[in-house]
């Protein structure tokens, strides 16, 4: 049984929320505190991640140097990368208004969904070139999609299918701006 005596150590400061983090250690009998405050920029009550922490969150860390250079190129592409509190979405801005295409998460990500097509208007044509993409170079992905599910564990998956997730979206931001310059 674990027995917690909070003592004040020095004058108590007032905050609008905090976190705090207990470590103990039964073995070598220590205790480690650590309290943080959330940033400023945060949504809610977690603060927003950025690209190195969440990085350090990728259950494959071998996947990190394809995440850098994936982020590079998108937005040499003139993508843009929103990140929250747990992950990020990729988008593209077309028509006055941002497309979300992906959500990536430290664990999984997400495909591009039929929903997603609906929600954002994005071109039957457009999205079939996508699926095909995936059904050449990532079957398992296009199968996922084909019965209606989007998820994608990185555990599941090698780096080369990574990366054709990687193309296939930078394929489909090609053909949405193609399409609406028609």
């Amino acid at each position: 049984s674990i027995r917690l005596h909070p003592k004040v150590v020095s004058v108590t400061n007032e905050v609008e929320r905090s976190v705090i983090k207990l470590e103990i250690d039964f073995k070598e009998k220590k205790h480690k505190i650590e309290s943080s405050i959330p940033q400023k920029e945060s949504k809610g009550s977690r603060p927003i991640i950025n690209a190195e922490q969440f990085l350090e969150s990728l259950s494959v860390s071998e996947f990190a140097g394809s995440f850098r250079d994936f982020w590079r190129k998108w937005r040499e592409i003139g993508g843009d990368t929103s990140f929250g509190t747990t992950g990020f979405s990729i988008g593209i801005t077309i028509s006055g208004g941002r497309k979300p295409l992906h959500f990536f998460y430290n664990d999984n990500f997400y495909l591009v969904t039929p929903k997603s097509v609906e929600n954002y208007n994005i071109d039957d044509h457009v999205y079939e070139n996508y699926k095909n993409e995936l059904k050449s170079n990532f079957p398992k992905a296009y199968d996922l999609l084909i019965g209606n599910r989007a998820m994608i564990l990185y555990s599941d998956i090698s780096k080369d299918e990574l990366l054709s997730i990687f193309n296939a979206s930078f394929n489909l931001v090609k053909d949405l701006r193609e399409s609406e310059e028609k």
